[in-house]
């Protein structure tokens, strides 16, 4: 028998002897039940029957915290995975069909609650997180928001990677905190994501949503067995894809236009209206130089002899000063820039050289070559191509 804290070999001859009952009676203690449970409990009741829980006060104001999560909803969906394989010295193709639960990444800010960017899929992986966090500010950008000091707190579950890149402090955001594992107090975005599936998603969605075993019968689903020779099919409708991620885009939206839960503060304001007029006055302006490096798209390119550089199909130009700062002599330049995804053309990139910043390139826009036809917006643009 070893002390826990020292590592002492205890000898039992020096201790007095003890019936079961008295030991049990000992350990039985409620400062003694917590100590038992972190050896013989699992991670997951310690934290929730024993751990004493911190006591917090929610942000008042809108964008001074975000928290994300994962979450599968109820419904299922099918979708079309195309796979290739060699056959008899040739590459085929094969499309196969699957069904599994509709996955999302939702971004809520913490003080409205409101839903300020998420991402659909099949699958959970870091293209999900990716396309919330481009989501986050798509939306931020349109409602013309910023997020400078806003905090962010997620869980370390598929974005453990842009630890030290993307989601590092002082890039995106200045503050970001990850969550422990099987700590949902710890999680805004968790206990939002549970008011979500029961006063939205369950009067909403035409499948069951629950748990088969949840403590309230409300909150119970009813499994529909199928009769047939293996009896462990059970009735679910299938939807298309696109058709999920309808309903459940509209779902959101009902979130976010519903009143804010805390009505005595926000009165008559929706959780939307809340995110939109209630902002600290320290919220400043997105960086879209930063945004555009570390959650937008990367183009490897190359500045040509006239200054220019191809970037999707458009030319861009490089001013003479940053042409100057070039190393090597096959001027391989990264271009970054952020889509919004309404088809607008990207009038500007941001161009790094071996991850050194060299400044901004403008797109370089066509004038109207018959003077006859020429507007004054056409004589500014010859102006600066001459």
């Amino acid at each position: 028998m070893l002390a826990p804290s020292t590592g002492e070999l205890l000898n039992p001859k020096d201790y007095p002897d003890l019936s079961e009952k008295t030991v049990g009676d000992i350990l039985e203690r409620a400062e003694n039940r917590a100590v038992v449970a972190i050896a013989h409990e699992g991670r997951h009741d310690y934290q929730t029957l024993y751990r004493p829980h911190n006591k917090r006060i929610k942000p008042k104001y809108s964008l001074s915290m975000v928290s994300m999560d994962d979450k599968d909803f109820a419904i299922k969906v099918r979708f079309t995975k195309t796979s290739s394989r060699l056959q008899d010295g040739r590459r085929k193709t094969e499309d196969k069909s699957f069904e599994t639960a509709l996955k999302a990444y939702l971004c809520y800010d913490v003080a409205s609650e409101a839903i300020i960017g998420y991402c659909f899929s099949v699958e959970k992986n870091t293209d999900i997180f990716l396309g919330c966090v481009r989501s986050m500010y798509r939306n931020l950008m349109m409602w013309g928001l910023g997020t400078n000091h806003t905090r962010l707190k997620w869980k370390n579950h598929l974005v453990s990677q842009f630890k030290d890149t993307m989601m590092k402090g002082g890039r995106l955001f200045p503050e970001v905190s990850f969550a422990k594992a099987e700590n949902s107090q710890e999680k805004y975005a968790e206990q939002f994501n549970n008011q979500l599936k029961h006063q939205f998603e369950k009067y909403m969605v035409s499948e069951p949503v629950g748990r088969p075993h949840a403590r309230l019968e409300s909150n119970r689903t009813k499994n529909r067995k199928v009769s047939d020779s293996t009896n462990t099919a059970y009735k679910q409708n299938v939807y298309e894809y696109d058709d999920a991620v309808r309903l459940y885009t509209r779902i959101i939206e009902e979130w976010n236009n519903a009143l804010h839960p805390r009505q005595k503060e926000y009165p008559n304001m929706s959780r939307l209206d809340v995110l939109l007029r209630c902002q600290h006055s320290d919220i400043q302006p997105i960086n879209e130089a930063q945004l555009a490096r570390w959650a937008g798209e990367q183009v490897l390119t190359s500045v040509n002899d006239r200054g220019l550089m191809r970037v999707k199909g458009e030319d861009y130009i490089v001013l003479p000063a940053q042409e100057a700062r070039l190393a090597g002599r096959d001027n391989k330049v990264e271009a970054y820039y952020f889509d919004m995804e309404d088809g607008a053309d990207i009038d500007m990139v941001y161009l790094y050289q071996d991850d050194v910043p060299l400044g901004t390139c403008r797109r370089q826009i066509p004038y109207q070559v018959s003077k006859l036809e020429r507007t004054a917006d056409d004589m500014q643009i010859f102006a600066r191509q001459k």
